[in-house]
């Protein structure tokens, strides 16, 4: 077995710097303090966003299928988008769904 060449002196614990930054943003991330996340989750905009959009399908008696075809777009993106599923989807996208159902898009801030 030949003997092994050791890690570049650049390395840091025999990985490479980025990935040892990596692993130190990683730790720190879970070390956050509790009282500083925020006190709701990210997403729930998006996901009072989707359902609306949802109840605006339904209101306009169209299937996932009549949206898909109406947006270009497949059956499968429809549903993961409507799910809010392993999606970030556009303001383009959410604005082109809602004009293929009837409706337009509105984007508020509100004070708390």
């Amino acid at each position: 077995m030949p003997a092994r060449n050791p890690p570049p002196a650049h390395f840091i614990n025999g990985a490479p710097p980025l990935f040892h930054n990596l692993a130190l943003l990683e730790g720190a991330a879970r070390r956050t303090r509790p009282h500083k996340r925020l006190r709701c989750e990210p997403d729930t905009a998006l996901r009072h966003l989707l359902a609306e959009l949802v109840e605006a399908r339904y209101r306009a008696r169209m299937k996932q299928r009549h949206v898909a075809e109406r947006m270009r777009t497949t059956v499968s993106a429809i549903s993961r988008l409507e799910r809010g599923r392993r999606s970030r989807p556009t303001l383009t996208t959410l604005e082109n769904y809602a004009l293929v159902v009837g409706c337009r898009l509105e984007i508020h801030i509100r004070p708390r």
